[in-house]
This record gives C-alpha cells, structure tokens and sequence, in this order.
C-alpha cells in the first residue's frame, strides 16, 4: 500500500464508515501494547518503556500507547517537543488526556542521551509514520542515532521513522527496529531495501480502517491455493506445452536453466529451439524436453539470416500455449530478424528476457513490431511479460543510473500501463507492474540468488507456469516461487555455495511442501 492509498482509507474510514480518528488511534495503541505485552512476556522486572513521539497522527499513535502500558504497570517515560507547531489535532487530544491523568510528569522535552541510556527495555518510535516526505535531520536525527545504539527491543509504529513508505529509501536516518507493528496492509517501504532491512519483524493489525490498495504480495497460504491443480484422469496433454526459445552455441547453460526451470512447475511438455550443437548436453540433462534446432541464423551471427527459414523454425511451437524467448540467444542481425519473425508469428502469451530484451532496446524495428504483438495479443486476453533487471529497464526507457528509485518505479507503473504489458522488475525486492496499474511485491528470496542463470531459471518457471494459468497469475507466483526455491537452496547449501542450477533442484521440495 502506498502512503496516499493509506492515507485515502483513513478519510474513507472516519467519513464514510464514521469511526472516528481517536478510536482508529485508541485501537492502533491497543494493537502495538498487545505486541509489546507479548513480546516481553518473560520480563521478570517491571517493564520500562521510552516512547518517542512526533507532532503528527504517528506521535498520537504513541501518546496513546504510552498511556495503555502506564495503566497496565510499566514504567513510561515520552521524549517530545514542547509546544510543538503544527501537531495534528489528534497528537494534542492524546497529549491533552495525558495532562488530565496526571502523566505529564512523564513527559521529558529535552532528549538527553544520560536519560535515554538508562536501562529501558522499549524503545517505541512514534515519531513521523507513514507521511513523511524529507530527511531527518537535526535533534531528531540524532534522538535516533542513540537509540539504534541502545540494546533494548525496538518497536516501530506503522513504519521506522526515516524509510520512505512508497520507494523503501531510507531519508537521512532510518530507526532501526526489531518489531514493526503496522496497520491495514503492508507498505511498500516494509518490502522494499534498504527500508526493509529497518523493519525487523512486520506485524500488520486490523484496526478497522477500510480501503483499497493496487498492491499486494504473497504467502505460502496463497501460493498453495494458486498452483495449478492435478487431476486423476489426465494425461501429458492435460497441464499445457511450454515452448523456450533460447540458447545459441556459446549459450548453452541458459536455455539449460530454463528448460530445467519450467519442468519444475509441471506442464506437460516443454519445447526448446535453440543451436544444434546444444542438443547433445540437453539430452543428457534434460532428456524429457523436446529439442529442436533454429533455422536461418548463421554461426557468424553479424550476418542476415533467411526469413522464410527462420519462420519454419515456429512450425513444432504453433501447439504451445505459451512461449519464453531470449535467455542467451544472442543479438545479432538474424537474432533481430527472428525476434520480428516471433512477434508476428506467435498467437499465445510470451515472456521476454535477456536478449530478447537488449533488441527490443537497441533496434527501433523490433520495439514497434513488439507493440503491435501486444496489441494483437491483447485482442485474446493475452499478454507479453518483460523480465528486466533494473540496467535493462534503463535502456529500454532511456533513464540515466542516476534516476532516484522513486522515479524508477513510477516509470515502470507507467510504462506497464502504457504499453499494455506485464512488466516484471527483477531487484533483491522483485516488482511486477500490471497494465491496470496494479502491482506486486515479492518477498521470498535471499542475496545468494544474485547468481549468473537465476534470471533463467525464473524464465523457465514463469512459462512452464502460463502455459497452464492465467498470465498476471503466472507472472506473481512463479516471481514468489522462484525466491522460495532460492531459500531452500540457501538453507541446504547456504548462500553462498548456491548455484543457479540448485533454484530449479530444489524447487521441487517447495512444491512437494506446499502440495502436502
């Protein structure tokens, strides 16, 4: 959820549904209290508990947290300015019921780094939520600081003050929590890094609010209900023909690595065109696959291939209900030829990768004849799926490395939109841009899939997939379930030691554990 997605439910909420902004507050305290309650349950003193509290709706959030722990026994003491200008009508209500309660003497003004030392066992921050738009900079930049340093449990209301919600950027300073309690959805700076790496343990707590958000994300519950169901009287032809278009004689390894990838989702055949001379190491590997070898495209890939030869190519993948092409075909002349061939020649959903990205990029000819395979495509409900990592984003959009991420997204959203596809952003947080103007966020995975061939694994699980479901569908779990088989690599092998090749072994023990 973005912060004015958020932002439009809490209107939605108090206008509409007529629950008040104080009882939202009342419930959001309640909610963080019961988390804090729970997680220092084998406290064997009375708890002590530092609140820092903003002047907005987030500082409110704590002023009225602060008063439920006082009343259930700990020992709270808030850091706040004095007379704040500008606080939000709510953050001086809830200071307001403090003073009536006689808890002002609680309250300290001044942040000394002597008091705030002193042996707390919580640090709650409360101090800027989901709305902030600048970097932190100053005392409070510095109120932060010496709390990251402090050992007790760390807890962040909605989101650490400092990361951004809608990019994950961290704006100056970022609080470093162990807990963050957070509300109605998740945001997008919970899933995205750096932010992410801020959040420590992400609780989202239902307190009412109601509205609509474009984003969503997975879990195994989920995944589990998604995967394409197997049935007792079917056959091979009865889960779908995957086709990949990959690998030239220097290549090998990636057309490998998607064949091997898009077995792991279970279609019932999987088809490869690539260069004769990988039809021998396919075999020994993959012998299930049926193997089929380009041509028209010349060994001296500078050189025209043959037009009619490279559309007899397509003949065996006419049956295939879906199509991957571009992981190491390469991206010479005869490779831009057959891409225009593909365009015109292919009717089902198709993922585009690699190389088939880089022409796409490079060669005017082929990004129109793409636009027009969309459209085409779109007459039927079917679409093209884009697998960029951010540097081949870049060049298909002609953004500068020096873009903000916050840019980044906002051109990927629209260039999904614009161009009527399903825009797949790879990163340590992977991102799928629908052309409605949804969007998911992946949260499976770990450092050690940032190895050569993984993007051709993912390629091979996302076809194996559509060729059996629902594009937008296909896209999201194999994204989910691609990270998943990157943990489980990680956690037999660990992250380091991890090849490419051990995504797609252990994705099967995934999909057995989800299936049980």
């Amino acid at each position: 959820m973005l912060a004015a997605e958020m932002q439009s439910a809490d209107q939605y909420t108090q206008e509409t549904l007529g629950l008040s902004a104080t009882l939202l507050m009342e419930r959001a305290a309640l909610a963080v209290a019961d988390v804090i309650e729970q997680k220092t349950k084998d406290c064997d003193h009375k708890l002590k508990v530092a609140v820092l509290c903003g002047n907005g709706n987030n500082g409110g959030d704590g002023l009225a947290l602060g008063r439920i722990l006082t009343e259930r026994g700990c020992f709270v003491r808030f850091f706040m300015e004095k007379d704040p200008e500008n606080a939000s009508e709510s953050n001086l209500y809830q200071r307001k019921v403090l003073t009536n309660a006689g808890y002002d003497s609680k309250f300290s003004y001044a942040f000394d780094e002597t008091v705030v030392s002193q042996n707390f066992d919580v640090y709650v921050d409360a101090l800027f939520g989901i709305g902030l738009k600048r970097n932190i900079v100053g005392n409070v930049a510095e109120w932060i600081r010496v709390v990251n340093r402090m050992p007790g449990l760390k807890v962040a209301v909605d989101i650490p003050s400092g990361v951004n919600t809608d990019t994950g950027e961290v704006m100056g300073v970022g609080f470093l929590a162990d807990i963050t309690v957070s509300f109605a959805s998740a945001k997008r700076g919970h899933v995205l890094y750096p932010g992410r790496s801020y959040c420590g343990e992400v609780l989202i707590r239902k307190i009412g609010v109601e509205g609509e958000s474009c984003g969503f994300t997975y879990t195994k519950e989920d995944a589990k209900k998604l995967l394409p169901k197997r049935f007792d009287s079917s056959n091979k032809g009865s889960y779908g023909k995957a086709g990949i278009i990959a690998g030239s004689a220097q290549t090998c390894g990636a057309a490998m690595l998607s064949v091997l990838g898009a077995f792991t989702m279970g279609p019932g055949y999987v088809k490869l065109l690539s260069d004769a001379q990988n039809r021998n190491p396919l075999m020994y590997h993959a012998p299930e696959a049926l193997f089929y070898a380009y041509k028209g495209i010349p060994e001296d890939e500078k050189e025209e291939g043959d037009a009619d030869l490279l559309a007899a190519s397509l003949l065996p993948f006419k049956d295939c209900n879906a199509i991957a092409v571009g992981p190491g075909l390469g991206t010479g002349k005869a490779q831009e030829e057959f891409l225009m061939t593909i365009f015109e020649q292919v009717n089902v959903s198709t993922v585009l990768d690699a190389d088939a990205l880089t022409m796409v990029s490079e060669n005017i000819k082929c990004k129109e004849a793409l636009r027009e395979f969309v459209k085409r495509l779109a007459k039927d409900d079917k679409y093209v799926i884009m697998t960029p990592h951010k540097r081949e984003f870049a060049k298909l959009t002609g953004l500068s490395e020096k873009t903000s991420f916050r840019e980044l997204l906002e051109v990927a959203a629209a260039y999904a939109e614009q161009y009527g596809v399903i825009l797949v952003l790879k990163d340590a947080c992977t991102m799928i841009f629908y052309p409605d103007g949804g969007c998911y966020m992946n949260q499976s995975g770990n450092p050690g899939m940032s190895t050569a061939g993984s993007g051709d694994v993912l390629t091979g699980m996302m076809v194996g997939l559509l060729a059996q479901m629902d594009a937008k569908q296909a896209a999201s779990l194999a994204v989910y379930l691609h990270g998943l088989s990157g943990d489980a690599a990680a956690n037999a092998l660990s992250m380091h030691a991890m090849r490419a090749s051990d995504i797609a072994k252990y994705a099967s023990c995934v999909i057995s554990e989800l299936e049980k």
